[in-house]
């Protein structure tokens, strides 16, 4: 892919219509809220009412309180991993990103993979140990918090990919990584398929607004999500105070939803604000060429 400056004109934007992305979010809001709330309940909800439930309602032991909710946090996502995996693999590379050959995956399956990796592990380590970690139970949301936000900000610094991302060949200039999220998310998960890669690439190339909005959007999820993970992973392993620790499981499971749910709505407002921007200018951009 060539190289696209932040602020360059494109010929593409001689065309009189702005490239358009074949996915309207408002379209589909009753899917979107379904999958939202099984994952939001199974990574939030479910976890927090468990422990709490089994913690002071039953007579089990802290370990198998904690082996409960173990084995339960998080199975919607692996799931949904499992199923991006199938598409992924099959023989028709529709799914697949651009110009790769099967068995590649994209960068959000290979980040989901990682991050499953992360999450299982420190809750196994929480249940094993003797005796068993509340304070382990608790910060596998805040770690991915903080390493997913500092992937937002290290992938401004190479200014060329090392390696295949998704649709982005090695060796061809870095796009913001928030970039790679939507294409994988909308062409995989959202069913887009390969014609929304392309419309995604397209519009990439064409827009400038479009480009500085998800390079922006980078450095707004990456620095909010470093302060919020490195803070609530301070206060849960940092701070001690009296009785048994059992505030620490609501904390890590619960305030990292709340927060990106408050930084999602955010995002929204402005986003919504920038497209429109961007059709403007586009509009404008035609009539002066027109003239």
């Amino acid at each position: 892919m060539d190289k696209v400056p932040l602020h360059a004109s494109n010929p593409r934007q001689h065309q009189r219509s702005l490239p358009s992305l074949p996915y309207s979010p408002t379209a589909h809001k009753a899917g979107i809220a379904v999958a939202w709330t099984v994952i939001v309940t199974n990574s939030c909800i479910l976890p927090i009412a468990l422990f709490y439930g089994l913690w002071y309602g039953s007579s089990l032991s802290e370990r198998i309180v904690l082996a409960i909710v173990t084995a339960t946090a998080g199975v919607a996502s692996l799931a949904q991993a499992c199923v991006r995996l199938w598409k992924l693999l099959q023989k028709d590379r529709e799914y697949r990103p651009l110009g790769s050959r099967r068995g590649w995956l994209d960068f959000y399956q290979i980040q989901t993979m990682i991050s499953i990796a992360v999450v299982a592990t420190l809750l196994s380590v929480s249940t094993v140990l003797k005796p068993p970690s509340i304070t382990l139970l608790s910060i596998p949301l805040s770690t991915l918090v903080l390493l997913s936000s500092l992937q937002l900000i290290l992938s401004h610094l190479p200014s060329h990919s090392p390696v295949r991302i998704s649709s982005i060949p090695a060796g061809s200039p870095t796009r913001p990584a928030v970039y790679c999220i939507i294409e994988d998310v909308m062409a995989v998960d959202a069913s887009g398929g390969l014609a929304y890669r392309e419309a995604l690439d397209e519009r990439y190339r064409a827009s400038a607004r479009f480009r500085r909005m998800l390079w922006r959007l980078d450095w707004w999820w990456g620095c909010g999500g470093v302060v919020v993970g490195a803070v609530l992973l301070g206060v849960i392993l940092g701070l001690k105070g009296d009785g048994d620790g059992t505030w620490r499981v609501g904390v890590g499971w619960g305030v990292p939803w709340a927060l990106s749910a408050f930084g999602a709505w955010g995002t929204v407002r402005w986003v919504r604000k920038e497209l429109l921007r961007e059709k403007e200018e586009w509009v404008r951009g035609v009539e002066e060429r027109t003239v």
